[in-house]
């Protein structure tokens, strides 16, 4: 998976980095797992809700770590907020049964990952 991929290597840059990401991605995981899995009881809509609240603390954790990294290596290009990013995972979960929710998730994701390639530019230029 590709977020975990990018977490990973701003944690490898930035030892103590988002240090609750571990625990936070696979609770996360299980609790999508799970909701799903169980949606058409009341447990699942608990699970899908807990889910979506690790989800976000992770996201926040990895994209503080993100702005880290961009700060100590000089990145002066504009880089999507964090909580820009929060907002608009948890407004695409929320709404994810809605085509606006799926949008919104897109939006999201091309963001993170075009933030992510600005500072990878960044740090390849640093080691060059």
């Amino acid at each position: 998976m590709r977020f975990y991929q990018c977490a990973q290597a701003y944690r490898r840059e930035l030892p103590g980095a988002a240090p609750n990401f571990e625990w936070q991605f696979w609770t996360s995981l299980g609790l999508s797992l799970g909701g799903a899995a169980t949606s058409g009881v009341g447990i699942g809509f608990v699970l899908l809700l807990g889910a979506v609240v690790i989800g976000a603390l992770m996201l926040s954790e990895v994209c503080a770590a993100r702005e880290e990294l961009a700060r100590r290596t000089g990145v002066a290009a504009h880089l999507t907020s964090s909580s820009t990013q929060v907002t608009l995972w948890v407004l695409g979960q929320v709404l994810s049964i809605v085509i606006v929710g799926l949008v919104l998730l897109v939006i999201q994701g091309v963001q993170f990952f075009e933030d992510h390639n600005t500072v990878v530019r960044a740090l390849r230029k640093r080691v060059s």
